[in-house]
């Protein structure tokens, strides 16, 4: 997403917004404070709560947040709108680092993490490139499809996440009811 930002974000102050660089500034600088803040929500909520599959949710936030922008023309609610993408991404982002710390062994991180930013460079790579590809030059539309198409899949993957775990606990269920008959 920070990627479709790079891409998006100044076409769509000049285009849309018909800002200049201050505007550009404001919103790139409010993607990062929001960033911020995430990181202190999250060291705070994480000693609290269990946050198990929410970083789906957050990243389809992101998503419906960055379709959002295609229905404003107020610099104001980008503003805001990109506060909160930031926020979103960030907060996702160290969700899904601590997962990833959970579930990979100590002696492979290393080699999940180079592989886990190969394809986010990779899909960097992909929405540097569509608008040459596509010939799409309408930065609203751009929004409505990239953060469609990334709430669905997150809402997806988080779906079927729920439906894998519901089949972790009955096979670990199943597996301990032999050993309960066996006592």
């Amino acid at each position: 997403m920070g990627q479709l930002s790079n891409v998006l974000l100044p076409m769509l102050v000049q285009r849309e917004l018909a800002g200049g660089s201050a505007l550009y500034g404001l919103i790139d600088a409010l993607w990062s404070v929001g960033g911020i803040s995430a990181a202190v929500f999250a060291a705070r909520i994480l000693q609290r709560f269990n946050l198990d599959g929410f970083e789906y949710l957050a990243i389809v936030a992101l998503g419906l947040l960055a379709a959002g922008i295609s229905l404003t023309a107020y610099p104001g609610v980008v503003a805001v709108i990109y506060f909160l993408m930031g926020f979103a991404f960030s907060f996702s982002k160290i969700l899904c680092d601590g997962r990833m710390i959970e579930l990979a062994d100590l002696e492979s991180i290393g080699r999940v993490r180079t592989h886990t930013q190969a394809v986010t460079s990779a899909f960097g790579l992909l929405v540097f490139s569509m608008p040459a590809v596509t010939g799409l030059e309408d930065v609203n539309l751009q929004y409505a499809l990239w953060g469609t198409g990334i709430a669905i899949i997150a809402a997806g993957i988080f779906l079927l996440d729920l439906q894998a775990g519901g089949n972790r606990a009955a096979l670990r269920q199943t597996n301990s009811e032999p050993d309960k008959q066996r006592k």
